[in-house]
C-alpha cells in the first residue's frame, strides 16, 4: 500500500504541489457530483427532449465513456485537475442547429432525427482535427497572445457571474417568468418554494464548513441537500426502468459509435449549399470549444498557485481538450470540452491529475449506476456553483479606474454578455469586436494585435452569416 501511494505520489507530483491524495480523490469526487448532471441532460437535450428513446438511451453511454475518456487522458497526460465531458452550449447548438441546419441543406427537413445527429457527429469531428491541429502548433499561441489583458481578466468575472447565477438559477431562487424575464421565487410556493429554501440551507452548510476549512465541504453540502429532499419527498427511486442499462449498451453500438454519416452529407444533390453549410458550423464549433477552454484554464490558474499557464502544461492541457472533442465524436458526442465547474474540485485543493482521474473512473462507473443519477436533484449542486463563483469573483477583481474607454468597454461588455447569454466565447467576441473597433475609430491601430483583427473579423462574419 505504501508502495503504492508512491508511484501515485510522484507520478502526479502530489506532494510537490503541496497536496495529499485524500485530497485529490475528494476533489474529483466533488467535481464529479457536481458536472454529473451532464449524463441526463446531454441526452435529454440532443434526442430532443427524448423525441427518440433509442438515439437518447445510446447518448447515455456515449456521455459517460467520451468524458472518461477525457479526464483520463488530462490526468494522465497533462496532470491537470480538469474534467472534460460534452460541452453545455455546444450540445444545444449541436441539437438545434447543427442538426436541422444540415438536414435542411440536404434538402429534407423531416429527416430522421438519428441521421440529423450522425451527420452533426461528423461535422464534431471534423472540429476536433482542426482543434488538434491548433493545439500542436504555434497557431495557439498566437490566438492565445493575441487576446488584451483587459478582455481576459473580464473573462473570468464574466465566469465567476456565470456560475454563480447559475447556482442561483439551479438552486430555484432565481426563476423564469412568462415574460421571458427573472424574479425571485415565492417562498410560501409548496414545491418551488420548499426547493429553493433546501438549496438555501445546503449554502448555509457550505459556508460554515468552508469558513471552518473542512475538506469536503461541498460534498457534504450536497448530501445534505440529497438527504433532506429524499426525507420530503422530493426525490423518489421509484419507476426507474431495470433494462434500461443492456438497451443503452445496444444501441449505442448501432446508433452512435463509429456512426459518423459524411456519405449523406455529400450525396446531396445541392452540395455547394451543404459544403457552405458544414464550412460555418465547424467554424462555430471550433472557436467555442478553443475560447471556452482556454477561458476555463486561464480562470483556474487564478484560483491555485499552481500555474498551469507555461507553454508546455498549457500546449499539453489543450490537446487533451482538442482530442476530447475528436473521440468524443467517434463515440457520438458533441464536442467534448473543458468545464468550469473543474474550479469545484480547485476549491477543494485539487493540483493535481488525480482529480481528473477520479472524475473519470467515476463517469465511468457512472454507467452502471444510472438510477442515482437520474434521481440527484439539479439543485442539490447549486450551493457549490455560487462558492465556486464567489471564488472566482474574489481571486480576480476588475479595476475601472482607467480613462481609456477603448480598453474598459470591451471588458464591461465582455463581463455583462458572458453571464447574460451564458457563453464565455460570445462576450469574449463582442468584446473582442468592440476593442479591435474602438482602437480603429480612435487612431489607436499600432496598439492592436494583428491576430486580433483577424479574430474578431471572423467571429463578426460568424454573426452575421446566414446558414
Amino acid at each position: 500500500m505504501i508502495r503504492i501511494r508512491g508511484i501515485i505520489n510522484s507520478f502526479f507530483k502530489i506532494i510537490e504541489r503541496k497536496s495529499s491524495i485524500k485530497t485529490e480523490i475528494i476533489a474529483g469526487i466533488t467535481s464529479f457530483v457536481v458536472i454529473a448532471y451532464i449524463i441526463i441532460v446531454n441526452p435529454t437535450l440532443i434526442s430532443h427532449n427524448g423525441l427518440s428513446p433509442e438515439l437518447a438511451s445510446a447518448l447515455f453511454i456515449s456521455t459517460c465513456i467520451s468524458s472518461a475518456l477525457g479526464c483520463f487522458f488530462m490526468g494522465l497526460y497533462a496532470n491537470a485537475p480538469y474534467i472534460l465531458a460534452p460541452g453545455m452550449g455546444m450540445n444545444g447548438y449541436f441539437a438545434f442547429t447543427a442538426m436541422p441546419a444540415l438536414a435542411l441543406a440536404v434538402g429534407d427537413p423531416n429527416m430522421d432525427i438519428i441521421v440529423q445527429y450522425q451527420m452533426a457527429c461528423a461535422v464534431v469531428f471534423i472540429s476536433g482535427i482542426l482543434l488538434v491541429f491548433i493545439s500542436f502548433t504555434k497557431l495557439r499561441k498566437f490566438i492565445l497572445d493575441s487576446i488584451p489583458r483587459n478582455l481576459r481578466d473580464a473573462m473570468v468575472s464574466g465566469l465567476g457571474l456565470f456560475i454563480a447565477f447559475l447556482g442561483l438559477k439551479n438552486a430555484g431562487i432565481i426563476i423564469s417568468t412568462s415574460q421571458n424575464s427573472m424574479e425571485i421565487v415565492n417562498f410560501l410556493d409548496p414545491e418551488k418554494g420548499t426547493i429553493a429554501i433546501i438549496s438555501m440551507i445546503g449554502i448555509v452548510v457550505l459556508a460554515i464548513l468552508a469558513s471552518r476549512k473542512v475538506k469536503g465541504a461541498c460534498i457534504y453540502s450536497i448530501l445534505v441537500i440529497c438527504i433532506i429532499s429524499f426525507l420530503t419527498g422530493n426525490i423518489s427511486f421509484s419507476g426507474i426502468e431495470e433494462n434500461i442499462l443492456s438497451e443503452s449498451i445496444n444501441n449505442f453500438f448501432s446508433i452512435s459509435f463509429l456512426q459518423l454519416d459524411f456519405a449523406t452529407l455529400f450525396s446531396a444533390i445541392n452540395i455547394d449549399v451543404v459544403l457552405n453549410t458544414f464550412v460555418v458550423l465547424t467554424i462555430s464549433l471550433t472557436l467555442t470549444d478553443f475560447f471556452d477552454s482556454a477561458a476555463t484554464f486561464y480562470s483556474i490558474d487564478k484560483l491555485t498557485d499552481v500555474k498551469n499557464d507555461d507553454e508546455i502544461k498549457l500546449k499539453k492541457a489543450f490537446i487533451c481538450d482538442s482530442f476530447g472533442t475528436l473521440i468524443g465524436a467517434l463515440l457520438g458526442s458533441s464536442s467534448v470540452t473543458t468545464y468550469v465547474e473543474s474550479t469545484v474540485g480547485v476549491s477543494e485543493g485539487g493540483r493535481t491529475g488525480l482529480t481528473a482521474v477520479t472524475a473519470g473512473i467515476l463517469f465511468f462507473m457512472a454507467i452502471f449506476c444510472l438510477p442515482i443519477f437520474v434521481v440527484i436533484p439539479v439543485y442539490a449542486s447549486a450551493p457549490t456553483l455560487i462558492y465556486a463563483g464567489m471564488l472566482f469573483l474574489k481571486k480576480n477583481s476588475i479595476s475601472f479606474q482607467d480613462d481609456d474607454l477603448t480598453e474598459l468597454l470591451p471588458a464591461l461588455l465582455t463581463l455583462l454578455i458572458i453571464p447574460f447569454s451564458g457563453n464565455v466565447t460570445d462576450g469574449l467576441a463582442f468584446g473582442l469586436i468592440a476593442y479591435v473597433i474602438l482602437k480603429l475609430a480612435t487612431g489607436k491601430i499600432s496598439k492592436i494585435n494583428p491576430v486580433s483583427i483577424i479574430i474578431a473579423a471572423i467571429f463578426l462574419i460568424q454573426y452575421i452569416a446566414v446558414i
